[in-house]
Formats: structure tokens, C-alpha cells, sequence
């Protein structure tokens, strides 16, 4: 009787092996609907065409769903692994049954996470859109700086140039304007006696100016470049305006021979000197605005007893 009674027992179904039953059968059911579904030729085109038309952002969410089935699948397989036991034993029916619930537990939080994955990136996507809206903002903004910017560079470039011109238009009629005038020689041309030569720094300008330069001289056939070889300097000579300076130069102490004389005093035309007596100065002068050159080359043509520019054939 006892026999019996365990046998009875051993044969009458438990809650935990019915809910086993219905799992697997219930697996089985989505095996064969899948399978159906994946031989249908149909189905595969416009599963191509569906996965060629969707949004980047919408094959992400497959991709996490694919996941998430997966995760089910296997812990469909695990449960059914599980259910295979809990007929063997009921103590570890109810340890796999708590483990089931554990795992049913970790993939639904598996499936939360993998939902709050997806909001991040479709909140990471706005927040780009956003991005891109406010630079495009700042763009606009800055073009607008940029052209106010280059409309009061020219502004002030074009003031700046009217300053320089005042300025320029100012100082022209401030500053200094230096030449030579009146050259002559005290005593006449005689031989062997020193000759002095006198000329005049005259100050054309509105402002002083002080000179700093040298001199040279030649007695030759023809007129010569004035490359100042023989010169003597004179330094700091102030010339106030419209009030002529005198200065005074003394070309030779020992003076020239009695032919060179009369080869000078006999020159009646000033193309066609036998000798020439040719002074050269060059030198600068400082007055408001700057430094500025001035250079002067005179001869002596007795014809009109004065000092004339020279002009070389």
C-alpha cells in the first residue's frame, strides 16, 4: 500500500510541471509562426525594403529590440532547461523558479535600460539640432559684426587719410623751403690772389631751418660731375624765414695761374669755355615736417659777371 501511494504521488502532476508544459508549448507556437514567416519570399522583400527606408535613429530601436529578443530567447531556453529539472526535483524547482523570476527581473530591467539608451541618443540628436540651429544664429550675428566692423575700418581709414592730407597740406605751409641765390665773388678774377666766393641761403618757407652740408670746386676744360673728392663742410647754419643768410666760401688761398684767368674772363659764350670755374654744394637742412636735401652746381660766365646753373651738353 505504501508502493502505491508513492507511485500515485510520483505520477500526479504539479503546478510547477504544468507551467513548464505550457512554456514550452508556448515556444514551440512562436518557433513555427517565425519559421513560417522567414520562408515566406514576400516577407523577406519587404523586410529589405523596410530596413533600407528606415531612419538610422529606427534601426537603432531594432538593433536594442534584436537585443532584447535575444535576451528573452535565451532566457526561454534557460527557463525550459530549468522546467526540465523542476520535474527531477521540486526543491530545485522552486530554486530554478526563483532563479527564473531573477533573470525575468534582469531583462526587464535589460529592456529599460536599453529604452533609456535609445531617449539619450533621440535627446542627443536634438540637442545637436539645437547646436546647429544656435550656430547658424552666431554666424548671421557675427557676419553682421564683421561688416560693421569693415564699414568703420573704412571709415576710419578714409579719416585717417584726410588727417594725413591736412596734415601734409599744414605742414607745406609751415615748413621750410631752402635755396641758393645772389652767388658772386667779392674781388675780381685776378692771378695768383685768393678767390672768395659769396651766395645766399634763402628761406622761401614759414619756419627755420638748419643747414648742414659741404662744398667742392674745379678749374678744368669742361664742366664736371659733383663728386665733392675736394670739399669742405660747413655745419649748422640756421636760416630764419624771408631773411637771406650770407655765407661766405673761400675756393683757393693761393689763387690760379694768369692763363687759367684769362681762359675764364675770355669766355664769351657758356657752351664753349676754354676753362671753367665751377662751384658745387650739397647738403640738408631740418625744419618742420623733417629732413630735406637740396643741392646746388654753378659756374662763373664772365659775359654777365654772375654764377649760372650748370647745364652739360
Amino acid at each position: 500500500m505504501k508502493e502505491e501511494s508513492t507511485d500515485s504521488q510520483e505520477s500526479d502532476p504539479t503546478p510547477d510541471s504544468d507551467f513548464a508544459s505550457v512554456v514550452e508549448t508556448e515556444t514551440n507556437k512562436g518557433k513555427r509562426a517565425s519559421k513560417r514567416k522567414a520562408d515566406d519570399p514576400d516577407h523577406k522583400k519587404s523586410y529589405r525594403r523596410s530596413w533600407r527606408s528606415a531612419s538610422p535613429l529606427t534601426k537603432l530601436m531594432i538593433y536594442f529590440t534584436g537585443i532584447t529578443a535575444l535576451a528573452t530567447l535565451l532566457y526561454m531556453s534557460f527557463t525550459g532547461w530549468q522546467l526540465y529539472e523542476i520535474r527531477s526535483s521540486s526543491d530545485q524547482t522552486r530554486k530554478l523558479a526563483q532563479s527564473a523570476r531573477d533573470s525575468a527581473d534582469a531583462a526587464q530591467r535589460q529592456a529599460a535600460i536599453a529604452e533609456g539608451q535609445l531617449q539619450s541618443v533621440r535627446d542627443s540628436a536634438q540637442a545637436a539640432k539645437d547646436s546647429a540651429n544656435a550656430a547658424n544664429r552666431v554666424v548671421e550675428q557675427n557676419r553682421d559684426l564683421i561688416a560693421a566692423a569693415k564699414t568703420q575700418a573704412d571709415t576710419s581709414r578714409i579719416s585717417a587719410n584726410a588727417a594725413q592730407k591736412s596734415a601734409e597740406v599744414a605742414m607745406l605751409g609751415t615748413r621750410a623751403y631752402l635755396s641758393i641765390d645772389h652767388m658772386r665773388m667779392l674781388n675780381p678774377l685776378e692771378a695768383n690772389q685768393p678767390i672768395d666766393l659769396y651766395f645766399e641761403f634763402v628761406n622761401d618757407g614759414n619756419s627755420p631751418a638748419e643747414i648742414s652740408g659741404y662744398s667742392t670746386y674745379f678749374f678744368d676744360t669742361q664742366l664736371q660731375d659733383c663728386n665733392y673728392g675736394i670739399q669742405k663742410a660747413f655745419n649748422q647754419i640756421v636760416v630764419a624765414p624771408k631773411s637771406p643768410r650770407t655765407q661766405r666760401v673761400v675756393i683757393s688761398r693761393s689763387g690760379i695761374s694768369q692763363v687759367s684767368v684769362d681762359e675764364i674772363e675770355g669766355c664769351t659764350d657758356p657752351n664753349k669755355c676754354k676753362r671753367y670755374m665751377q662751384f658745387c654744394i650739397k647738403g640738408f637742412y631740418n625744419t618742420v615736417g623733417g629732413e630735406f636735401p637740396f643741392e646746388n652746381c654753378s659756374y662763373y660766365f664772365p659775359g654777365l659777371h654772375t654764377f649760372l646753373e650748370c647745364k652739360k651738353n
